[in-house]
């Protein structure tokens, strides 16, 4: 046997249990009932679909919680912009009470005698001074206060000493406090941008499986209108050899035509015509018996 001649008995045998599953279906009653529940099945499967982060539809449960990581991100970069203003309002305030600090130096310099170490540290500070001015450029209270406080402190009178000691002591406390909140607001600030990094890398995985999704949508909306176009030519069929096919050998059946002429009419059609026929002599001849025994 052949290559092709095995082809053409497999394929004949295949044609041939097609058109039964096609006949069965085409008989059943709720057949086309059955045909619409499932291409609304389909449709309403297809149709919930998945979405991009932030798409959020009340129709598709696949999109409900889609919009958390983006939610999740926000939250994060807001907590990190918060948590960085704190530090950066924690280092203005540690670089005023610096540069009060060094404003302090300047003017005591000026009380010390002549000398090389003088000279230098009259330079240093003034350096700094001058950076400083241009970035936070002190009140004229702050510089007033400030000269009070080194006058009292190089006083000869122990009260005024004392009074200076005290307001000097109360600024290095405030220095230290300071000093403190500035390592905080650093370290949650940190803490902050490392959240809000975690949030992006969750976000951008969300994204890719996102996007996988909705390949996979777009494969499946595909494969959906190739089986809606099955579906509908399997209806078709079905409803031709409800109609048509298997109406012939039930209409020479019916009719009482002889068995030679039946026999020829097989010997002119093809074997699966043959087989259409035979089948609507056999489904008329079961109506029948139905019929009978329910009279």
């Amino acid at each position: 046997m052949t290559y092709w001649s095995q082809f053409y008995c497999h394929s004949g045998c295949a044609l041939k249990h097609a058109a039964k599953a096609v006949y069965a279906l085409a008989c059943c009653p709720r057949a086309m009932a059955t045909l619409t529940a499932i291409a609304l099945a389909v449709v309403l499967l297809f149709s919930s679909g998945c979405a991009s982060a932030g798409s959020k539809r009340w129709y598709s449960p696949a999109t409900w919680f889609s919009a958390r990581p983006a939610t999740a991100a926000d939250k994060a970069h807001a907590v990190e912009a918060k948590a960085q203003t704190a530090a950066t309002d924690a280092e203005d305030k540690a670089m005023r009470a610096a540069h009060v600090e060094i404003a302090k130096a300047d003017v005591s310099n000026q009380s010390l005698p002549p000398s090389r170490a003088t000279d230098l540290s009259r330079r240093f500070v003034a350096n700094g001074l001058g950076l400083l001015d241009q970035v936070q450029p002190l009140t004229a209270a702050e510089s007033a206060e400030l000269r009070v406080v080194v006058a009292g402190l190089l006083s000869e009178s122990a009260e005024t000493v004392a009074a200076a000691e005290k307001k000097q002591a109360a600024a290095e406390t405030e220095a230290s406090r300071l000093s403190r909140e500035l390592s905080q607001a650093r370290t949650e600030a940190n803490a902050a941008t490392l959240r809000a990094d975690q949030a992006d890398a969750k976000l951008r995985t969300a994204f890719d499986r996102e996007n996988a999704l909705a390949n996979d949508l777009r494969a499946q909306k595909a494969r959906f209108w190739i089986a809606i176009g099955a579906l509908v030519l399997v209806s078709g069929f079905a409803l031709y050899a409800k109609l048509a096919l298997g109406g012939v050998g039930a209409a020479l059946h019916a009719a009482g035509a002889p068995a030679g002429v039946i026999q020829a009419l097989d010997s002119r059609l093809s074997t699966f015509g043959q087989y259409l026929v035979r089948v609507g002599r056999q489904a008329e001849a079961k109506s029948e018996a139905v019929k009978q025994t329910i009279t």
